[in-house]
C-alpha cells in the first residue's frame, strides 16, 4: 500500500566514501550475499552503529528485461582493508538532494515507498530525478530489531532546485 505523499522530505545526501558488494543472481538468493557482507564487516570493524548501511538500486527486481545487481554497501571512514576477496570494492555515495520517506516495519519490501516516491509524489512536486540510482539507508535494523520496529529511510535523487 502507498504511503501518504505528505511524509516526503528533503535531504541533502552527503557524499560518503562506501565499501560494497554487488548481488548478481536470483533475488532469492540474496542472503548469502548479505551474509557475507555483514561477515566482512565484522572481520574489518565497521560496524552498523558507527557506519552508516546502504542499498543501491540500479535496476527494478520485477525488470526481468535488466539484471537484478542491488549493491549492498556501507560507510568505510578508512582505506578499503585488503582482504584477498576481490567481490568487496571501494565505492562512493554521491552528494545531493533527494526526496526522503521513512518506511517502518518490513525491511525486505521497500516497494511501497519506493511506488509512493516514483508514482505518487514525484508526478505532483515538479521536480525531477537525476542519474543517482534509487538508494535505501538501513537506520535501525539488525540482531535484536523486530521487523515492525525496522527504519528504512528510501532517497530518490532529485534534480537540484
Amino acid at each position: 500500500m502507498p504511503q501518504d505523499i505528505s511524509a516526503v522530505d528533503f535531504y541533502e545526501l552527503p557524499s560518503l566514501c562506501l565499501v560494497q558488494i554487488t548481488h548478481h543472481g536470483s533475488h532469492d538468493n540474496i542472503g548469502a550475499t548479505i551474509s557475507d557482507f555483514i561477515a566482512f564487516r565484522q572481520r574489518h570493524g565497521l560496524p552498523i552503529d558507527k557506519c552508516r548501511t546502504f542499498n543501491i538500486f540500479h535496476s527494478d527486481p520485477d525488470d526481468h528485461l535488466t539484471p537484478y545487481t542491488p549493491i549492498i554497501a556501507c560507510e568505510c571512514p578508512h582505506p578499503l582493508p585488503e582482504d584477498g576477496d576481490d567481490r568487496f570494492v571501494a565505492g562512493w555515495l554521491p552528494a545531493g538532494p533527494v526526496a526522503r520517506i521513512r518506511q517502518i516495519g518490513s525491511p525486505t519490501d521497500l516497494r511501497a515507498a519506493a511506488d509512493t516516491l516514483y508514482r505518487l509524489w514525484l508526478p505532483q512536486s515538479g521536480r525531477m530525478v537525476d542519474n543517482r540510482p534509487l538508494i535505501a539507508e538501513r537506520i535501525k535494523y539488525g540482531p535484536g530489531v523486530r521487523d515492525e520496529d525496522t527504519i528504512t529511510d528510501i532517497y530518490l535523487p532529485i534534480m537540484p532546485a
